[in-house]
């Protein structure tokens, strides 16, 4: 019986325009967002800690669920007000085998009620050349940007604080490759990213505090695209390799490896399509100090869809089932 509620508010606005003053071509793009999100919890969980296993669950029993009275009445609470400004111009050189991106984003995040307000300038730098063709292309690119805080959550002596915004800094390097009608992607990364650790303050509980730092190196291969005539194919491999640079240990709630691979298929009946997917994500640890790690877990999926028409209007029918084994797993951050 945790109430948590949250609520959204978006919008957004832009123009492109494109003009050749000379040999370069220019496409420039100016965008505006605004993300208003509100989210609270109106009772603190701790009240109804017990003693438990995670491989043989004990089923409590909770009190009643408590009144609500408002985000701002919150026991927990969190209020964001997320606004950007971009601005990007795409130059094309070669007859188009080079593209260069160059973009400057104005971010800023207020939490009003803390008091918290920040924003910086985030730049952007991407490139894309063609060598051989359109069936080969290399890219790269480096941005950076803002993410959310999180409400501490119970266990700490500053539980139901908002900690601040984090400052990302993500470069990537990779090929696409057109062959038929499928297109390979493979792309090597790094993510750089504050993270919340936990710091003896002298209490009897420790606080989670924004003192340390991960670091994400990571191998990616995803394809998509028609294997025969009738089958189609979405999936990719990804391989990650964690670190909390200020301890050493692997960051919780990453899996090295995640597979997910789908296949669809037209039937001979006219607009019916039936497939499936398989998901599988490698064990991961669930605490920053790499004590208690969740197993490996995998899933097939399956689904169909039904394409026809009522009249004149094109109608498209949906149906899929997860977990189609029924299997209990973990699922990480």
């Amino acid at each position: 019986h945790v109430d948590t509620r949250s609520k959204r508010q978006t919008a957004e606005a832009g123009v492109i325009g494109k003009f050749t003053p000379g040999a370069i071509k220019h496409r420039m793009q100016l965008s505006a967002n605004i993300l208003k999100m509100k989210e609270g919890t109106n009772n603190t969980p701790c009240n109804y800690c017990y003693t438990t296993n995670m491989y043989d669950p004990v089923t409590p029993v909770f009190p009643n669920a408590p009144v609500w009275n408002g985000y701002d009445k919150a026991s927990a609470k969190t209020n964001n007000d997320f606004r950007s400004l971009a601005l990007a111009d795409t130059m094309s050189f070669v007859d188009d085998k080079v593209l260069v991106t160059l973009g400057l984003r104005h971010q800023s995040i207020k939490q009003p009620w803390n008091n918290y307000s920040k924003s910086r300038f985030s730049p952007m730098v991407a490139a894309v050349v063609r060598p051989w063709g359109d069936s080969v292309a290399l890219f790269g690119n480096y941005t950076e940007g803002l993410e959310p805080g999180q409400i501490v959550g119970v266990g700490y002596a500053n539980t139901g604080d908002a900690l601040a915004p984090k400052q990302t800094k993500q470069f990537e390097l990779g090929v696409k490759l057109q062959s038929g009608d499928l297109t390979h992607t493979f792309s090597a990364y790094q993510i750089k990213r504050p993270s919340f650790i936990s710091a003896n303050t002298g209490g009897t509980l420790p606080s989670l505090v924004d003192d340390g730092e991960q670091r994400l190196r990571g191998l990616e291969w995803s394809a998509f695209g028609m294997l025969t005539q009738d089958v189609s194919l979405l999936g990719g491999i990804t391989h990650i390799t964690s670190e909390q640079v200020n301890t050493g240990k692997d960051t919780y709630g990453t899996p090295e490896w995640r597979a997910r691979i789908g296949v669809e298929w037209q039937t001979p009946v006219q607009g019916l399509k039936v497939g499936g997917r398989v998901i599988y994500t490698s064990a991961q640890w669930s605490d920053s100090g790499n004590k208690l790690r969740v197993p490996s877990w995998n899933r097939l999926d399956l689904n169909s869809s039904y394409a026809t028409r009522f009249g004149a209007t094109p109608v498209r029918l949906n149906a899929s089932v997860e977990n189609v084994a029924d299997k209990k797993y973990w699922i990480g951050t």
